[in-house]
């Protein structure tokens, strides 16, 4: 009995959306443009542990997961994979910053049943661009 209680618990307690506790790592690459392709997809089979983000962004990109009805399953701030920081200790420059012509960076996401596609936004508080939409990748075309 007890053991049929437990087992009903956790089916209610674990949503449906998430498959298995399993997570998915895109390779992807970014160009001069801004245009973001998927060049690789590995699935992990182990539980996705969430870092928090305690530093402020100055420049980022969004990073929406959706389904195929277009709604928000997971969302996630990145640096700009462009911008490569650097701050000069010798003559005590402040921290700048070189951006790339192009460059490949990786992204963790949870195993969702009904994950579609991965849309990406811009946000740079230097440039004052509030959510310039980069571009959407389906995931199964």
């Amino acid at each position: 009995m007890r053991k049929i209680l437990f087992i009903l618990m956790m089916t209610i307690t674990i949503p449906n959306t998430v498959k298995n506790n399993g997570y998915y790592i895109y390779l992807l690459k970014i160009d001069t443009n801004n245009n973001i392709s998927l060049i690789n997809t590995r699935y992990i089979n182990n539980k996705l542990k969430k870092y928090p983000q305690n530093r402020q962004l100055n420049e980022y990109i969004l990073c929406k997961v959706l389904n195929s009805n277009e709604e928000s399953l997971f969302e996630s701030k990145l640096f700009n994979p462009k911008i490569i920081y650097a701050e000069d200790f010798l003559h005590s420059k402040s921290v700048d910053y070189d951006l790339l012509d192009s460059t490949y960076f990786t992204i963790k996401v949870p195993a969702f049943n009904d994950l579609e596609s991965l849309e990406f936004s811009l946000s740079s508080k230097i440039n004052n661009i509030k959510n310039k939409k980069l571009n959407k990748i389906n995931l199964y075309e």
